[in-house]
């Protein structure tokens, strides 16, 4: 799926460049009943056939199509109510993207209420069970524009504690969405934000910000209710925002309120290379990790990590330094990324992962909530991309590095210091644009080519582009 850009769009489709969707590779099976309104015709109804038939000639149609629609319709003397019950997305734990915020699911299950009444008197009732493709996240192809993607989270998989903070008293979230509902796209001195094809101006000209700055979203669920956090940053300023998603779906103007008010830091970091939104407890609201770089005297660079949370109390941001990362070497600054993991959807303490150079540094906090695990490992080459990790299983990862025509799949063990030393895995004459993975398959993007891949990093296809 591409956007469409209005008609504020200067020529080339850069909308098209920066949002990259993929064709559904893989259709969800076990579908077990699908249906429209139309499945009953007024022919049939007409003729007198029993409940029995029409039920029967319902469910059959349910299953050669594939889409049933919600609510109540009179046909006739009979009447169709269908109701949603529940829809929970299902997470594959094999050969997926755990990056915090970036939850797939393989496929949505939806449970309705279905009942068949025939002039006034009720006939049945029987829940139908059926799955079906998930509305799909997208993917910041061109730093020019940032994708708002919903986060899919598995509430089965949270504690009773995590439900209780996150979720409404019914147990869900106040608003269904899920995955891609807009975007901010950046201008110099302004940011075009755009919900639902409604398009609305952020005046940035008051901050002192140069032109490269960067954007970085993040999100809370306290009490079913979504807000957004936006970071927007350079090396030397950064500046944090947090709106309401009901607000950012229907309420343009206390948006635009909320985006014009920074939150107070207090002792906010310099020389940023990099940041994410991660999670410090299970359940609390995102914080910082900042990457912050400088050169030693000799010209080695180095990493300090800071953590940005928020105090209530004096309703602002307070920075502290967290690590040092030392000796990485004569390396470029762009060559430190940081990213923070969510591996069971669930909003839950985020493990980090900081490539600096070729250094590796995880930190762990999932298993004790005031000491920090370290681990650091060298890996074969440095990154000019953040680094994808993937859930193999329970017990390990791959890190997937890459930069020019190569990328290395390492397989990590989780909660250690061990890793492999893979072969890189070479496209000749081609720059690696992107790599993406969905579907336990990664997608290999080069200015010709999409490569498909598996795990076992065996090439699936190759599409000319």
């Amino acid at each position: 799926m591409f956007l469409k850009k209005t008609n504020h769009q200067n020529g080339s489709a850069l909308i098209m460049a920066m949002i990259f969707g993929f064709v559904v590779l893989v259709c969800v099976s076990s579908l077990t009943y699908v249906a429209r309104y139309d499945l009953l015709s007024a022919k049939s109804l007409v003729e007198g056939e029993s409940s029995e038939q029409i039920e029967e000639q319902y469910i059959s149609q349910v299953n050669s199509k594939n889409a049933i629609a919600l609510g109540n319709r009179k046909i006739g003397y009979y009447d169709i109510d269908n109701t949603l019950v529940q829809s929970q997305p299902l997470f594959s734990h094999k050969n997926v993207a755990v990056a915090l915020y970036g939850g797939d699911p393989t496929a949505i299950s939806d449970e309705v209420s279905h009942s068949l009444s025939y002039k006034g008197e009720h006939k049945l009732t029987k829940n139908i069970i059926l799955k079906h493709l998930p509305k799909h996240s997208m993917f910041d192809y061109n730093e020019a524009y940032v994708p708002i993607n919903i986060p899919y989270i598995d509430t089965e998989r949270m504690t009773e504690q995590q439900q209780n903070y996150h979720l409404n008293k019914t147990k869900k979230t106040n608003i269904k969405k899920h995955g891609f509902v807009g975007y901010f796209e950046k201008e110099k001195t302004w940011l075009l934000l755009v919900v639902d094809d409604k398009a609305k101006v952020i005046n940035l000209q008051n901050l002192d910000l140069d032109d490269n700055y960067k954007l970085k979203i993040g999100w809370s669920l306290v009490k079913g209710v979504w807000s957004m956090y936006l970071a927007v940053y350079d090396k030397e300023h950064l500046y944090i925002y947090k709106t309401k998603l009901a607000d950012l779906l229907q309420n343009s103007a206390q948006v635009t309120i909320d985006l014009a008010s920074p939150i107070e830091i207090i002792t906010a970091p310099s020389q940023i290379q990099d940041l994410t939104w991660y999670y410090t407890q299970n359940n609390g609201l995102p914080s910082l990790a900042v990457a912050s770089v400088y050169y030693e005297e000799e010209g080695s660079l180095s990493v300090r990590t800071f953590d940005l949370s928020f105090n209530a109390e004096k309703n602002a941001y307070i920075g502290d330094l967290k690590d040092s990362i030392n000796g990485i070497g004569r390396v470029a600054a762009n060559k430190v990324h940081i990213e923070s993991l969510d591996p069971e959807f669930t909003l839950s303490k985020s493990p980090l992962y900081i490539v600096a150079g070729t250094k590796l540094v995880v930190y762990n906090v999932a298993n004790n909530e005031y000491k920090v695990q370290k681990f650091t490992m060298l890996l074969e080459q440095g990154t000019s991309h953040d680094p994808i990790v993937v859930k193999k299983n329970a017990y390990s990862y791959f890190v997937i590095t890459y930069q020019g025509d190569s990328y290395l799949q390492y397989l990590y063990t989780k909660e250690s210091d061990m890793i492999n030393k893979p072969e890189p895995k070479i496209y000749l004459d081609e720059k690696i644009q992107r790599i993406v993975v969905k579907y336990g398959l990664k997608f290999i993007v080069t200015k010709k080519h999409l490569y498909i891949d598996d795990f076992e990093n065996n090439q699936l296809n190759k599409i000319n582009l």
